[in-house]
């Protein structure tokens, strides 16, 4: 029976519409995951020498089990924001003449095929063949393999155990998180040593192979504790979260009615994206995002990449900017029409974009400004690459923004979903990729990569003292393309 389910949600996946809809988006989606795919093989495969020239006389496949506690930790997180819990899609099934047993089987199998779960073996299985296999016995091989599909499957099963217990306990699916994220940072900064601990593990497993039955038994405990949770939260109302009961608005920003209609038309972007699951993940991923920092700054191996630092400081300065301004009419897609019917003012409604993109970047500033503890010229490089995010940036995003017809459901989660993806997207990434590498480039290499970076900031300047306008070009191009976008909207 499990396996009929199975079928008939691949039967649902490849028969959807938009399988057929938007073919040069698909194709082009479908190259760029065989060219990443392509890429981590190729770093699967040349593991064994990079591991080698880092840790020249230790035994690359003890440090390759002590590194991998990275992947672990990230992917949790990862998995934490984007990977969608599988519950909900039973609903069509509880009225059927269905054994409930089975269905909980179904729900944690159908989570155990997805991409999360496959692409570390893009990895794993061309280091095990290179490195694993000439140099270790047969039961090792099967020990060494078998420990790794288990954490696998146990970072699934325990990420989905947290995000169910959400709706129970948040403060104990929160302190699991942070205290993820505190071992990875603290491992990265030195506090103490995860990986060396992990690497024993994996070391002991090694040398005794009947030690694989450990990872194992974890993965089917954590999966019991899944199923009796379902178990216990079969029925609707239990699996889904419950509607919180609240006299008072908790998304009430009554500060922003001194700025007029465009301080109203903000509280309401900030409501969206507050009380709906896509635009929410997105925040998530933002306040994450923040930390991406510590792995360049902290690594000897990009000292003195000042390119890689000013492309950094874009990055965690705009990143909000950069992730939500990409749909930045499609997320109203679902009442488009009722906005074009209301007396609000074009111009209006392209400034609350401008200043909702300026407040968000400049709070990523502030929130950045700790790295100046690892070293004061990070402050500096942010802040310029700040200024170039407002005066530049945030006009591409706006300008590629009206270009984009394909609407957003909002209510569903982001992972793996190109729901609102236009070829509009692709274009953009010349732009935001390109030009700065373009200005940067020259100016580096004849004077000074700061005076490179001073360059780009002057840029930013000049396009904030053109805001006005810019903003007027803008408004001029939403106006001409508002009622395309309107039909491409209602066709989604």
């Amino acid at each position: 029976m499990i396996f009929t389910f199975l079928r008939l949600q691949w039967k649902e996946n490849t028969r959807s519409p938009l399988w057929d809809k938007n073919l040069v988006v698909n194709v082009l989606m479908g190259v760029m995951i065989l060219y990443v795919i392509a890429n981590i093989v190729l770093v699967g495969y040349l593991t064994d020498r990079i591991l080698t020239e880092i840790f020249p006389g230790y035994d690359i496949v003890y440090k390759f089990g002590g590194i991998w506690i990275y992947y672990i930790l990230l992917d949790f997180m990862a998995r934490f924001f984007l990977q969608p819990s599988p519950a909900m899609k039973v609903k069509p099934l509880l009225h059927l003449p269905i054994k409930r047993r089975t269905l909980f089987h179904y729900i944690l199998m159908k989570s155990v095929p997805n991409l999360f779960n496959i692409s570390p073996f893009f990895i794993i299985v061309p280091f095990f063949f290179k490195a694993v296999v000439p140099e270790y016995g047969l039961m090792t091989q099967i020990a060494w393999m078998m420990t790794f599909i288990s954490l696998t499957l146990f970072t699934n099963f325990i990420s989905i155990y947290v995000k169910k217990h959400m709706m129970d306990n948040i403060g104990l699916s929160y302190g699991i998180l942070f205290g993820a994220v505190f071992l990875f940072i603290g491992d990265i900064m030195g506090w103490f040593s995860t990986s060396s601990v992990f690497e024993k593990v994996i070391g002991a497993i090694v040398d005794m192979p009947v030690l694989v039955v450990i990872p194992i038994a974890l993965v089917g405990l954590i999966y019991w504790l899944n199923y009796q949770f379902l178990q216990k939260h079969i029925y609707l109302e239990k699996l889904a979260p419950k509607a919180k009961q609240s006299v008072r608005s908790t998304t009430n920003f009554s500060f922003l009615d001194r700025f007029g209609k465009i301080g109203e038309l903000i509280q309401l972007e900030l409501k969206l994206m507050l009380r709906n699951k896509r635009p929410k993940s997105l925040l998530w991923v933002t306040g994450l995002f923040l930390f991406y920092g510590l792995i360049f700054y902290t690594s000897e191996h990009y000292a003195g990449q000042y390119m890689m630092f000013a492309f950094i400081g874009i990055f965690l300065t705009g990143i909000f900017t950069l992730n939500y301004g990409q749909f930045l009419w499609s997320w109203e897609s679902s009442y488009f029409d009722f906005l074009l019917s209301r007396n609000i003012q074009r111009r209006d409604m392209i400034e609350a974009k401008f200043w909702l993109f300026t407040a968000v970047s400049t709070l990523c500033f502030f929130l950045t400004l700790p790295y100046g503890l690892l070293d004061v010229v990070y402050i500096k490089i942010q802040a310029l690459m700040f200024v170039y995010n407002i005066g530049v940036n945030t006009y591409i995003m706006m300008a590629f923004g009206a270009l984009n017809r394909k609407g957003i459901d909002i209510s569903q989660g982001s992972a793996f979903s190109f729901q609102g993806v236009s070829g509009s997207h692709f274009l953009l990434m010349i732009p935001i990729t390109a030009f700065p590498a373009f200005i940067y480039l020259p100016f580096s290499l004849y004077y000074s990569p700061f005076v490179a970076m001073y360059v780009l900031a002057g840029i930013g300047v000049l396009g904030i003292l053109l805001k006005r306008p810019i903003l007027n070009g803008l408004t001029q191009q939403f106006s001409d393309n508002r009622y395309q976008m309107a039909a491409g909207f209602r066709k989604n």
